[in-house]
């Protein structure tokens, strides 16, 4: 899962920072750090699916899939941006990938929301 992140981020260094590697190679937007608790927005305004599972990656070592209905419905006692610093989430068959910081930045791979 990890490589395919960095294949979409175009690098094949695994060694080095995944986060810092998106953070470089994606488009951001800012938000205020509460529309991080808002998930249902962030996936209609980033074009993610409700129908997809979603990965969600906490570092180049760990991950955890869900089912997309379920993400959305318990998204609270996922994230805490006051104790995360950041979060990816992937969805494979759409090739999506968001990654979500603490302080309202969400980076991502989907222009169509410019």
């Amino acid at each position: 899962m990890i490589s395919k992140i960095f294949a979409l981020i175009k690098t094949n260094n695994i060694e080095e920072n995944l986060f810092l590697n998106i953070q470089n190679s994606l488009k951001y937007k800012d938000f205020n750090d509460e529309f991080t608790y808002e998930i249902d927005l962030i996936f209609n305004n980033f074009n993610f699916s409700n129908a997809e599972e979603t990965y969600v990656i906490w570092d180049k070592y760990k991950a955890d899939r869900f089912q997309t209905n379920w993400l959305l419905l318990n998204w609270k006692y996922v994230w805490y941006s006051m104790r995360d610093e950041a979060v990816i989430l992937y969805q494979e068959k759409l090739n999506r990938l968001l990654l979500i910081t603490h302080y309202g930045r969400i980076y991502f791979n989907s222009f169509n929301n410019n």
